[in-house]
């Protein structure tokens, strides 16, 4: 997203009037990006839950939370 930013390529994050809630929007240009996070969504869990470190609190709940919305 910075790398945008310093290109001159303005848009807003996490647009929650859209459907699905786009990481990325460039509402002029009628365009959504959404970003793929693999990790947030279980993707090799049982080796990467041990990437937190500073977070762990933070991360884990999150990571339960999605899981738990991903799942119904």
């Amino acid at each position: 997203m910075k790398a945008l930013w310093k290109r001159g390529l303005r848009y807003r994050k996490h647009v929650k009037g859209l459907t699905g809630t786009p990481d990325i929007v460039f509402a002029g240009k009628k365009v959504a990006i959404f970003c793929d996070s693999e990790f947030w969504h279980g993707k090799d869990w049982t080796i990467r839950k041990n990437d937190f470190k500073s977070i762990k609190n933070f991360g884990m709940r999150k990571f339960k939370g999605t899981l738990k919305k991903i799942r119904k």
